[in-house]
């Protein structure tokens, strides 16, 4: 995953770079979540439950995805190309005039004549270099070069506004605080409270997914270290009162 993660050879900054994120622990759970209810499925029509081996590495080396399989296929190991896509061009971030970053995705022939349109440069569409999908990607470098000079021409509102008023994909790219900030996350509730007795209200994040019928509605704020091991002595061992009594005691909980 690093491999393929950061700035391109030959530029500045060039090397692998690992995710800001824990993306194979988060993967790996996801993995884990459908095969456990893949196996209920199956304990439910035939009565047989089963075992599920689950590793990380596995889970990592799966989330390769097409990166592996354009490997397997053609035999070339797959080179970082930093803020850039695999597939057609322009599909990357690019620096605007106020130094913020906006990503456009304009693959296609009509979103790349759109988008010209909104450059102010509709001659970019008779050029040969740049006149299909296949002489985009074989000049890629070329294209590259023409839209980082066009972009540093307007701020980034400028270009938002002049690529989504002509149906071109195009978005901000957002810290976390203007991703919590953004109009569709607010209007989505992404943002939820947990009320603690001490700290009071605690801001978190809601479950992604919404249920019709089962909604999750209660979220309790997480436990402390050791708030739930007599409970969960109690309940799960059968130990009673003293018999937690004496493990506090000696030390043991």
């Amino acid at each position: 995953m690093m491999s393929v993660s950061g700035v391109p050879d030959g530029q500045p900054g060039a090397g692998p770079m690992k995710s800001g994120l824990s993306l194979i622990d988060i993967l790996t759970g996801l993995y884990t979540s459908s095969a456990l209810l893949a196996a209920l499925r199956h304990r439910d029509r035939t009565g047989e439950g089963q075992y599920l081996d689950v590793s990380l590495l596995d889970c990592g080396v799966a989330s390769l995805s097409h990166y592996a399989q354009s490997y397997l296929v053609s035999g070339e190991v797959p080179q970082r190309r930093g803020n850039g896509g695999f597939g057609g061009i322009p599909s990357q971030a690019f620096e605007c005039a106020d130094g913020a970053l906006i990503f456009i995705v304009a693959t296609t022939n009509p979103q790349f004549g759109r988008a010209c349109e909104a450059f102010g440069r509709p001659e970019l569409v008779e050029d040969p270099r740049f006149a299909s999908i296949a002489a985009r990607i074989e000049h890629r470098l070329e294209l590259l070069q023409v839209l980082e000079t066009i972009f540093r021409e307007h701020p980034r509102a400028h270009w938002l506004a002049e690529l989504g008023a002509r149906d071109v994909p195009v978005g901000p790219v957002n810290d976390v605080r203007e991703a919590l900030a953004d109009e569709q996350v607010q209007f989505r509730e992404v943002q939820m409270s947990m009320h603690d007795a001490s700290q009071g209200e605690v801001a978190g994040l809601r479950y992604p997914v919404r249920l019709s019928a089962t909604p999750v509605t209660d979220y309790a704020f997480p436990p402390r270290l050791g708030a739930d091991t007599r409970s969960v002595y109690r309940d799960l061992l059968g130990l009673t009162a003293d018999d937690l009594d004496e493990l506090a005691e000696a030390g043991v909980i």
